[in-house]
């Protein structure tokens, strides 16, 4: 592959036809590449280059000021995020290097001129007729905190990854052969039969013994974790309540001055009360005081449900919206939201009481559920059992509507199906299966409430006419296969260029910062 590429890129035509394609990206974490025995002062290895120190702080630094230039402090007040940058900042670095000593073997470079080219061609660098401005150009830099020198190697590294991902993909596009039939499959419509077993249906009269629920649930208990549960209070600051206010205290105020005046009160409330937060009172304690309408609820997860599994939001439960408890969740134990408006011109105000992160639960607190999934798994092999028998059935040459009347299976026919243009009730992988299969081919697939068991009665080709939609997903399919071919390219650089992270020195620098 490596080879192939290599002797490509020679060509002058390939390097003309060089363009720009895509922006930087993110192909590698950092985490599968954890091997011991490195100098102190280096963070990482990729193929015969490393990654100092000294350039890790400085792409840092840089990062962490451009991000300053936007957020202001908010990434001090989170050090959350400083691991997260860290990482990111280092997965950037790695990419630079495996891309440019690829580069370095290909012999393909971008000259000063071009780089030139390209910066003054950018239309946010120029004046109102057109030219290009380097007072606009030093202007935004400095608003994004970065230098000139900076940017213009950022641009650089940018244009080498573009052009390498260009030669890369050069010519690449899925085989006729391929691409053939999934086209022709797009453009026709099939007659399917489907029966569906309900795995709920099959009774379950074995009684598992404890240590079978035990280890059952030890190697199951990912679907017992109990969802993080949070406990909210809300205040609301309606504009009716202000309004009546100051049209009794102003009456000769027009409509809009009026409402002027009350989104500044609501304003000026909504400073009050993160004021009285702040000095440590608490939420019912400020409603009380202000005659606000107020409202908590205990134990709700991100979705909006209580432990038992009902609904906390909405007007016929209270006065907790979606949007608030959504907010909610995205704010630390004891933090309270902005003053934030709702979609009926209301206000509010949501602060997080208390934070109960996800958990394992025990086995004897949930072995109950326990017992229902393990009857539940023995049900779907039951399902799947018979379904298995079925399809037997069928293929043999019995029709699978006299099968699914004689075990009282749901049945539905389904006259005319394209795969651009699906009913709801069929996953997308059990039409491809079924697109899949010859006139009176079978096909099964397992969902979350049993098996169906679909049947190709009828192909009818060239019955699907809307055009745009079948060049749009015959696009999709060349994009879909140029991405993985990308995704294989970049798996052989790593190869070719093996890449250790000194986790040590890294942890390291993350807490100097």
């Amino acid at each position: 592959m490596i080879q192939i590429i290599r002797e490509f890129s020679v060509s002058w035509v390939s390097k003309a036809l060089l363009v720009l394609l895509i922006g930087s990206f993110g192909i590698w974490g950092i985490t599968d590449f954890l091997r011991p025995k490195f100098r102190s002062d280096v963070v990482a290895t990729v193929g015969k280059e490393t990654i100092t120190r000294v350039l890790f702080y400085q792409s840092l630094r840089n990062e962490m000021s451009r991000i300053r230039a936007q957020m202001g402090d908010e990434i001090d007040k989170n050090p959350e995020l400083l691991p997260m940058v860290s990482s990111q900042v280092l997965t950037n670095l790695i990419q630079e290097s495996l891309l440019r000593q690829e580069l370095k073997n290909l012999n393909l470079f971008v000259s000063d001129e071009t780089l030139k080219e390209i910066v003054q061609s950018e239309d946010s660098f120029r004046d109102e007729n057109g030219q290009f401005s380097k007072k606009k150009f030093d202007s935004l830099l400095a608003h994004q905190g970065i230098s000139e020198s900076h940017y213009l190697s950022m641009i650089k590294k940018d244009l080498q990854k573009r052009f390498l991902i260009k030669a890369v993909i050069q010519g690449v596009k899925m085989p006729e052969n391929i691409l053939n039939p999934l086209v022709e499959q797009l453009k026709e419509t099939r007659s399917l039969s489907v029966a569906t077993l309900v795995a709920s249906v099959f009774p379950i009269v074995e009684t598992p013994s404890d240590e079978e629920l035990s280890a059952f649930y030890a190697e199951h208990d990912q679907l017992f974790i109990l969802p993080e549960v949070r406990d909210l209070s809300v205040v609301l600051l309606d504009p009716k309540t202000y309004e009546a206010q100051i049209k009794n205290a102003e009456p000769s105020l027009q409509k809009e001055e009026r409402s002027q005046k009350v989104l500044g009160q609501i304003y000026q409330a909504g400073k009050e009360i993160q004021d009285a937060l702040a000095s440590g009172s608490t939420l019912i304690e400020i409603a009380n005081a202000m005659n606000l309408p107020f409202a908590t609820i205990q134990k709700v997860t991100v979705t909006g449900q209580g432990e038992d599994g009902s609904s906390k939001i909405g007007p016929k439960v209270g006065l907790f919206t979606e949007d608030m408890v959504s907010q909610a969740f995205e704010l630390g134990e004891g933090n309270e939201s902005d003053l934030t408006e709702l979609g009926d011109g209301r206000f509010y105000i949501v602060v997080v009481d208390r934070i109960d992160p996800q958990a394992v639960p025990s086995f004897e607190t949930v072995k109950d559920k326990v017992l229902e999934k393990y009857k539940d798994m023995l049900r779907m092999k039951v399902a799947l059992k018979k379904a298995k028998s079925f399809m037997d059935r069928v293929q043999k040459g019995e029709s699978l509507q006299k099968i699914a009347q004689e075990n009282k299976l749901a049945f539905q026919d389904l006259p005319t199906v394209s795969l651009l243009s699906p009913p709801k009730n069929l996953s997308e992988d059990f039409l491809i299966k079924l697109f899949s299969q010859p006139i009176k081919g079978v096909a099964m697939t397992v969902t979350p409430q049993g098996v169906e068991i679909g049947q190709v009665k009828k192909i009818t080709p060239n019955a699907f006419k809307d055009s745009k939609k079948i060049q749009e997903n015959v696009k999709r399919l060349q994009d879909e296969f140029i991405e993985d071919f990308i995704n294989q390219f970049m798996s052989f650089l790593e190869e070719e260029f093996p890449v250790e992270v000194n986790t040590k020195v890294l942890k390291e620098m993350i807490q100097e910062n």
